[in-house]
């Protein structure tokens, strides 16, 4: 109830600086804002590819059975961001989509053997500070068979961590996927 929230921001302004301040300071819970991976730097992960894409497709040199590539994907948030906590991978998580919001890995079919196992934690983390967003670097790799498949608009990145001004990420925006224009 955002709206209601900055109705009441708006009348308590007037009437009671300490109460404003408080409903200011959770108003501004940082937030996860957009996910992007359509740049055309050699290492983003086409984020907008649906279920059974096979992973040579992100990357010719995941043809190749055996064969590793480190992707990534950058995410802006809403706050300025604690460095030490925002480029820590074990703050971040790496899953399959399975939820309502998030939206189903596979469209909800069962993850067989030639689907790419998905790394619980980015390999590594850097940070934006100018422009408030994160680049989240992980690695697939091809199985032996070399005919493995992914579903890249249903792999969640979510964040739980500080900003800058050390409040924990907001729960309800601190995950995205590619197949969802809003965080959730």
């Amino acid at each position: 109830q955002t709206d209601n929230a900055q109705k009441q921001l708006t009348i308590l302004k007037g009437s009671n600086a300490n109460l404003a301040s408080q409903l200011q300071t959770v108003l501004d819970k940082p937030q996860m804002v957009t996910v992007d991976s359509t740049t055309t730097q050699n290492n983003k992960f086409n984020d907008i590819l649906g279920p059974g894409t096979p992973l040579w497709f992100l990357d010719p040199s995941l043809s190749t059975s055996g064969s590793s590539k480190t992707f990534s994907v950058t995410i802006a948030f809403s706050n300025a961001m604690d460095v030490s906590s925002i480029t820590n991978p074990t703050n971040w998580t790496l899953s399959r989509a399975n939820s309502a919001q998030a939206g189903y890995y596979n469209n909800m079919m069962p993850a067989t053997s030639k689907d790419a196992a998905i790394p619980q934690n980015p390999f590594s983390v850097t940070y934006n500070t100018l422009k408030q967003e994160a680049t989240i670097t992980f690695p697939l790799n091809q199985n032996s068979s070399g005919d493995a498949v992914i579903d890249p608009s249903h792999i969640v990145f979510t964040f739980n961590g500080q900003d800058a001004q050390g409040r924990t990420i907001d729960q309800g925006a601190n995950s995205v996927d590619g197949a969802h224009s809003a965080p959730f």
